[in-house]
């Protein structure tokens, strides 16, 4: 009787290694591999992002990445207020007398160039993004109330609640 016996081929090989995104083969032993700014999990199979904390302190914005003890700074020294839209991925940050957007997907560098949502006309003490109505909040120090704008920048509103 004779046998017809398939090669074993590193694309055979990674097949069957069920990696999530890509494999590379080495003496015919398969080797999972992340894109950059993924991690391989526990199961060295399956690519995640890894959970970055954001952190206000001494009037910045800094993060740090799970796996890794440096913490970095992201926005300017100046920044007295913040908060994340998770779907938009975005900081929305009060800094240089502006409520800023920054683009932040993860990646601990210096978010791309901002943009400027509205100017308070006095210092914000603190800030929350409304996610479903994409407005954002903030308490004007001086004038003691909430003041509010779409984050498109378009609609401005102050002076609602006094707080």
């Amino acid at each position: 009787m004779i046998c017809a016996v398939s090669p074993i081929t590193a694309e055979s090989v990674c097949k069957d290694a069920g990696c999530s995104h890509s494999c590379i083969t080495a003496v015919d032993i398969p080797t999972c591999t992340c894109p950059e700014g993924m991690v391989l999990g526990e199961d060295s199979k399956t690519c995640t992002v890894p959970v970055t904390i954001l952190m206000g302190m001494h009037r910045e914005i800094s993060a740090v990445t799970e796996g890794e003890g440096e913490v970095r700074s992201l926005v300017p020294i100046g920044t007295t207020a913040f908060d994340f839209h998770y779907n938009n991925k975005e900081i929305i940050a009060f800094a240089d007398n502006n409520i800023m957007r920054y683009s932040f997907a993860g990646e601990l560098t210096m978010p791309k160039q901002p943009s400027a949502i509205a100017t308070p006309t006095s210092r914000v003490s603190s800030l929350a993004v409304d996610w479903i109505h994409q407005d954002v909040y903030w308490i004007s120090r001086q004038r003691s109330a909430i003041e509010a704008s779409s984050l498109s920048g378009n609609s401005v509103r102050g002076g609602g609640v006094a707080v």
